[in-house]
């Protein structure tokens, strides 16, 4: 069975920013770290690939609609100097960086 489109993505913002989140955790990048630690490789990957399609396709505006409403994530990147999109990208990062660093160690 094919899964829907931005599944993982979905998942993840419901996930981590759960109405509760901001009780649980000091900072968003507080909340994605955590969630670093526990997921394994194949679920970060997937995750990275959904957002970077969404990336790829949407304008701020929906974007702002699809984390809200469609994956129900209760972040708002504004109050965090971030518009969605570059809020999206910068939780790209954070989840690439790690596998980053382990590639250019296997390399040196």
């Amino acid at each position: 069975m094919k899964k829907a489109p931005l599944a993982e993505l979905k998942i993840f913002l419901g996930l981590v920013f759960h109405p509760d989140w901001t009780i649980r955790h000091e900072s968003a990048d507080h909340a994605i770290k955590k969630w670093l630690r526990k997921a394994d490789d194949k679920l970060k990957k997937a995750v990275l690939h959904d957002i970077n399609a969404l990336l790829g396709q949407q304008s701020d505006e929906i974007l702002e609609n699809w984390v809200c409403e469609e994956a129900k994530g209760d972040i708002f990147p504004p109050a965090l100097g971030f518009t969605y999109a570059k809020w999206l990208q910068h939780v790209g990062e954070m989840i690439a960086g790690p596998q980053r660093k382990t590639a250019k160690k296997k390399t040196d």
